[in-house]
């Protein structure tokens, strides 16, 4: 049986707020998957309710918080490699 943290790593990236800003939209355009913010002001969990009025940001336009993108272990590995030619480094 394979180990979960495995299959959890082929489905999912974790990135900065503010370093998703500026390749959202192209994700969002080039690929399928699910944008899941998560404040870690709250202690880690997740925001609710959807979007605010500043869609989640402070007073400077700063989220502050993670970006869980979620999707099939094929978009997950083609979002990484875009990311990786744009220069983001994932883990």
């Amino acid at each position: 049986m394979p180990d979960p943290s495995t299959l959890r790593d082929s489905t999912q990236i974790v990135l900065a707020a503010d370093v998703l800003d500026g390749f959202r939209e192209d994700l969002d355009e080039q690929f399928t998957l699910t944008f899941f913010e998560m404040d870690v002001g709250g202690g880690g969990e997740p925001e609710t309710g959807g979007a605010d009025e500043n869609g989640g940001a402070d007073e400077n336009g700063e989220t502050g918080g993670y970006v869980r993108l979620i999707g099939s272990p094929v978009e997950i590995k083609a979002a990484s490699e875009f990311l990786s030619r744009q220069g983001v480094s994932i883990r």
